[in-house]
């Protein structure tokens, strides 16, 4: 991490000590230390929300959109070109749940405005993270704002996010029935992105009782449980992981992708986001009764 004045950054984890701040990896722990915040209701870290989420202001135009600065050659500051889009919604997401933690307005106009820049950005959202990312962001701010304006940008985004996801017809073995067609395997961590998109498209589609939202509500929580199922399966259990050098540690983690031994951070955070969201899903669903037409 770095730190100047009432602000902190964090670099690249790849990175030298002494490299550039990353937006994308600041807002990623920001949204970390955030879900923390809000499940234990433990506010050791709120100075560091603050600052984290300080930071990530800074970095944005009137546009909404994020841009690192550096110095030029003559020591003057010199602003970048806007971070690319998945970055951009890492960013709007961190700061909805820093709002969503602390209630600071900042963090409110800021997310606000980013989810604005994307939504209105030709070719913002056409990455997959960013699509995921942007949604999931949405979701997280949809009691407090209103969606309408963001709705066709989410539903863009999940339609295009269903076109590349493998079905019954499509996918070569049962197993990858579900999976977002990333590469080959199939990743997990992408198909558990875009299993939180879904889950929160779902969920957003509750909030209008229009025939369009009736629809994206089946679309959506089909998909879910499709890479739901998809997800799972690649989740270390004792019964599944004996053969391994050290079974007890794996426990838990998710593989990176059909064939592999290798557990990310990357992969286990995504799944445990998409499989959080699911469940809320599911359990409204549930508490309302349900109808002839529910996904599940």
């Amino acid at each position: 991490a770095s730190s100047a004045g009432p602000n902190i950054a964090f670099v690249p984890a790849e990175g030298e000590p002494s490299g550039a701040p990353s937006v994308g990896d600041s807002a990623a722990v920001l949204g970390a230390f955030c879900e923390y915040r809000c499940a234990s209701g433990d506010e050791a870290w709120d100075d560091l929300i603050e600052r984290l989420g300080n930071w990530l202001l800074l970095l944005q135009g009137q546009d909404g959109a994020f841009r690192t600065k550096r110095e030029s050659a003559a020591g003057e500051a010199e602003e970048r070109p806007a971070v690319e889009g998945s970055v951009q919604a890492e960013a709007a997401l961190g700061l909805a749940r820093a709002y969503e933690a602390l209630r600071r307005p900042g963090f409110l106009l800021g997310a606000r405005r980013a989810l604005d820049y994307l939504s209105g950005s030709e070719g913002a959202l056409d990455n997959a993270d960013a699509a995921c990312l942007f949604v999931a962001a949405v979701r997280k701010l949809s009691s407090i704002l209103p969606t309408d304006q963001y709705m066709p940008a989410v539903r863009q985004a999940l339609d295009r996010m269903m076109e590349s996801q493998l079905s019954k017809e499509e996918a070569p073995a049962p197993d990858l029935v579900g999976a977002a067609l990333g590469g080959f395997p199939p990743p997990v961590g992408l198909t558990a992105a875009e299993l939180e998109a879904f889950a929160a498209g779902w969920l957003l589609s509750r909030l209008r009782p229009d025939q369009e939202s009736a629809q994206l509500k089946d679309r959506a929580g089909r998909a879910a449980l499709n890479a739901a199922r998809y997800v799972v399966q690649f989740q270390f259990l004792p019964e599944n992981s004996y053969y391994l050098a050290n079974p007890a540690a794996a426990l838990g983690g998710f593989r990176q992708r059909p064939g592999s031994n290798v557990v990310t951070l990357q992969s286990v955070r995504c799944a445990l986001d998409g499989l959080g969201v699911l469940e809320q899903a599911i359990t409204l669903e549930m508490r309302a009764g349900g109808d002839s037409k529910s996904p599940h």
